[in-house]
């Protein structure tokens, strides 16, 4: 295994344009869509960066793909047939 830097919430914030505490409350979450799954030392939560990078690189092949956008405010009732 080579070895790799260990980055905190701060270094994983810097590497994708985020705050901090967004990243903690992703974390807090468990929103591993937002952010790569960490290891905790402590009760800090750390990334390996390759890891990080690694988890960049596959998000971004994966591509966005195609999503519906919503409609504004809420959604509309339907009619019932027995009506």
């Amino acid at each position: 295994m080579s070895k790799s830097e260990i980055i905190d919430r701060h270094g994983v914030a810097k590497i994708l344009c985020a705050s901090p505490a967004a990243i903690s409350s992703r974390v807090t979450r468990r929103d591993w869509s937002a952010v790569p799954e960490p290891f905790k030392i402590g009760r800090n939560y750390y990334w390996l960066k390759n890891v990080v990078e690694d988890w960049i690189l596959n998000k971004a092949s994966k591509g966005i793909g195609s999503t519906k956008p919503l409609g504004r405010g809420r959604p509309r009732k339907t009619r019932s047939a027995s009506c």
